[in-house]
């Protein structure tokens, strides 16, 4: 996906970048990127004392910091874009977040309605 084979119709090029672009591609994609930068940089001598992440970059951390294993880091990196990728249901909602902020205690009673 990242080298495609050449094409020369506008069509063609448009499907390939399409298919480098869904989400289960780029999730592992990500993956790779950041493996290989940390690579680069352990080659250069840095070591690391501690990790973290946001978002695909936790996973990136847990591996650097040596939490989960190099094969699993790949897996877990294949699995986050099957999981993040848009359903054949054109009617499926994905849902979405919602961060609020207040007492804890308020926040319990006003919830109470919703499951």
């Amino acid at each position: 996906l990242v080298f495609p084979i050449a094409v020369f119709e506008d069509e063609e090029l448009e499907a390939q970048q399409a298919q480098l672009q869904l989400t289960e591609n780029v999730q592992p994609a990500i993956g790779g990127i950041s493996a290989g930068l940390l690579r680069i940089a352990r080659d250069a001598g840095l070591q690391i004392d501690f990790a973290a992440g946001h978002s695909f970059g936790e996973l990136t951390a847990l591996w650097a910091a040596g939490v989960i294993a190099e094969d699993d880091y790949y897996k877990l990196a294949y699995a986050r874009g099957q999981a993040m990728a848009a359903p054949d249901d054109p009617d499926f909602d994905a849902g979405s977040m919602l961060a609020v902020m207040g007492e804890v205690e308020k926040l319990e009673a006003d919830l109470t309605e919703f499951p």
